[in-house]
């Protein structure tokens, strides 16, 4: 009797695998359209980042007497963000 039901066990175990793996594989293209949307989003708050730091640049070269820190954190800032944007648009041509 244990025998049987031992087996009756491995058969139900075996259906909810199946199960899983099938509901993993409806998910998976929603999950891969999600995770496009994601990088695309973060693309764009990437180049706006950039957008802002150019222009606390410009602002703060018209500012008398200007502030030397403030510009070259800008510009620090600016090219991280550059680089992040890179990157991202590079993985965004990898992946999708």
């Amino acid at each position: 009797m244990s025998e049987l039901s031992t087996e009756v066990k491995k058969k139900y175990i075996d259906l909810i695998k199946l199960g899983k793996d099938a509901l993993d594989a409806i998910k998976a293209p929603f999950e891969a359209r999600k995770a496009e949307k994601d990088l695309e989003k973060e693309v764009i708050n990437i180049e706006q980042s950039i957008a802002e730091q150019e222009l606390k640049i410009q602002t703060a070269k018209g500012e008398k007497p200007f502030n030397l820190k403030l510009i070259l954190e800008a510009i620090d800032t600016k090219d991280l963000k550059e680089r992040e944007l890179k990157l991202a648009k590079e993985l965004q041509k990898e992946l999708f």
